[in-house]
């Protein structure tokens, strides 16, 4: 049996270099092949004095390129061309436990499960006393995820069996980093648990995300607010076939009540780093209506509740430049 590990970066040698030393250190389990799938997207770094730097024993590596951006479309070439029965993914910017492939193997090996999610916290030298657990869990942590009963895997962390993918065989590429928004883990979480495999939580398997630190600052929590809503509208129309009632009523009447708010706190507005949860729920509720109200226009792209897609990205990223001009003065 062969594990696969996948990892897909694009320029961000620093981080990668702190994320390859830990795979360096990985226990390895007795009796079976272990590899490492890099999968590089719009690489322009110097990503090979990092590989060159550090020595993998006991790990097949294998780097791939593609050619298009988003997270989504990487990992789905990595599937693609592991040969693992197991396949682990992390991300570029974190760090791994010495006992991680034995850890979050363990449920899938048992036959007790067939994905798993394990735990993601932030670096300490990242943490701030004004996040909560949405601040961290927008941070791509599990502060939001229940461990003992998981509702949804996190990217950073999990491993997923290769049969699962015979029954949902991709992450929605329209998703993701480098395309609509957070939301790709979220949907093909949901599509195995439909599909009847079952997911379990490993809170004993901790990893430590040691993110870019400019992600902490207002305007990126500004930009990924708009990230959020798009790709919550777009899980409700498509996958889940809701319908919003009156949604531009609703849309202008969230509009109003969050600039009354936000006059009233204009204060919270001139700070440099983080944003308050009110806020944020604002943002992302008008965000999606927003964009609801293009999308309620096309077909859905799957059956309700589907595990295959039934119409192919022809209008993901229409209008999106428009759509960035859409409430530029939520600054």
């Amino acid at each position: 049996m062969i594990v696969s590990i996948i990892i897909c970066t694009s320029n961000r040698a620093p981080y990668l270099k702190k994320t390859l030393e830990s795979v360096q250190k990985l226990d390895l389990i007795a009796g079976l092949e272990h590899e490492l799938i890099l999968v590089e997207t719009g690489i322009t770094d110097d990503i090979n004095a990092v590989l060159q730097a550090i020595s993998i024993r006991g790990i097949r590596v294998r780097r791939i390129a593609e050619s298009h951006k988003g997270l989504a479309k990487a990992r789905n070439l990595g599937v693609k061309e592991a040969s693992g029965q197991i396949l682990l993914f992390t991300d570029d910017d974190v760090q791994l436990p010495q006992s991680w492939i034995e850890i979050i193997c363990a449920p899938i090996l048992a036959g007790t499960a067939d994905a798993v999610a394990g735990e993601v916290v932030i670096v300490p030298h990242l943490q701030r006393p004004w996040m909560t657990a949405v601040h961290r869990s927008w941070l791509a942590t599990t502060d939001s995820v229940d461990l003992s009963n998981p509702d949804r895997l996190v990217g950073a962390n999990m491993a997923i069996s290769r049969a699962v993918f015979e029954k949902v065989p991709a992450f929605d590429e329209e998703l993701g980093a480098g395309a609509l928004g957070p939301g790709e883990e979220t949907l093909f979480s949901w599509q195995l648990k439909e599909a009847g495999f079952r997911l379990a939580g490993m809170a004993s398997c901790r990893v430590w995300h040691h993110f870019q630190e400019d992600r902490l600052l207002r305007n990126r929590w500004l930009a990924v607010s708009k990230q959020f809503g798009i790709s919550i509208a777009y899980l409700a129309h498509h996958w889940q076939h809701e319908t919003i009632l009156n949604a531009r009523y609703h849309y202008y009447l969230t509009l109003a009540g969050y600039w009354i708010r936000r006059i009233v706190r204009w204060r919270q507005s001139l700070q440099k780093e983080g944003i308050s949860e009110w806020e944020l729920g604002f943002l992302v509720r008008l965000h999606q209506l927003d964009y609801y109200l293009n999308e309620r226009k096309h077909p859905r792209k799957y059956g309700r509740k589907g595990l295959i897609k039934l119409h192919p990205p022809s209008f993901a990223s229409e209008n999106l430049e428009n759509r960035d001009k859409t409430h530029k003065g939520m600054s």
